[in-house]
């Protein structure tokens, strides 16, 4: 049995539908990427795994059907969302954003432990602890999103364009880790927009298009179809 499993969802702004039918499995211990254009659907499926969009369909996870499930469920079930943009608390330090992440947790010594892995990650997270999160770099944030991801211990992770408005040098740290990460069993769902890393780091892709699966299949399989060549890779 899949860790999860999407089966013919559909989301919704008000009544404009935005996914259709999409299903799609994962996996523990996989690494896959979600790609497509602008406007695909892709970070509105995140959402929808996190509770944050009207559904209908079917979600799974390790066997709980999630379909009706609400954003503080599916944090505690283990599903954790890195959002777009970051969505930090500017105004908070980089230390009480990272606190923020174990708001739901009561295992004070795992929580100190999990500080010290983050730490151990990003090491500019534990010089700056003290510095408002809103006067970081844009890379800076990203680890500090990402960290406060990790700090709710999660299953999965659901991180949406990890890598937008950053340096390269820092995109390339960036997806060290999250390989680390997931070498070291950490289930991953990429969107991504670089559709080179995203295929370079995943096990396996779904390419949506206008809010349904248009091609699924390897890594190696996406990467070499020639519309996604055409489309997204410039070749």
């Amino acid at each position: 049995m899949a860790l999860l499993e999407v089966d013919k969802l559909s989301a919704f702004y008000g009544h404009l539908r935005v996914l259709s039918d999409v299903s799609l499995t994962v996996e523990a211990g996989e690494l896959i990427a979600i790609i497509g254009s602008n406007g695909a659907g892709k970070t509105t499926l995140l959402r929808s795994l996190s509770g944050l969009t009207k559904t209908t369909g079917r979600i799974r996870f390790d066997g709980r059907d999630l379909t009706a499930a609400s954003p503080q469920e599916t944090v505690r079930l283990g599903i954790v969302h890195c959002p777009e943009g970051r969505k930090l608390f500017p105004d908070l330090t980089v230390g009480e954003n990272l606190s923020l992440g174990a708001f739901l947790r009561r295992d004070h010594a795992a929580i100190q432990a999990d500080l010290e892995r983050v730490n151990d990650l990003f090491p500019i997270l534990h010089e700056r602890r003290e510095q408002k999160a809103g006067t970081l770099s844009g890379g800076e944030q990203q680890m500090l999103a990402i960290g406060r991801a990790l700090m709710c211990r999660p299953r999965i992770i659901l991180l949406d364009e990890p890598s937008f408005g950053i340096a390269p040098i820092i995109v390339d740290r960036i997806f060290e880790v999250i390989r680390q990460l997931n070498a070291g069993g950490l289930t991953t769902l990429l969107v991504e927009q670089n559709v080179g890393v995203a295929l370079d780091v995943c096990t396996r892709a779904y390419v949506l298009e206008n809010g349904h699966v248009a091609l699924s299949g390897s890594a190696g399989e996406i990467s070499s179809n020639a519309a996604v060549r055409e489309s997204y890779l410039g070749m």
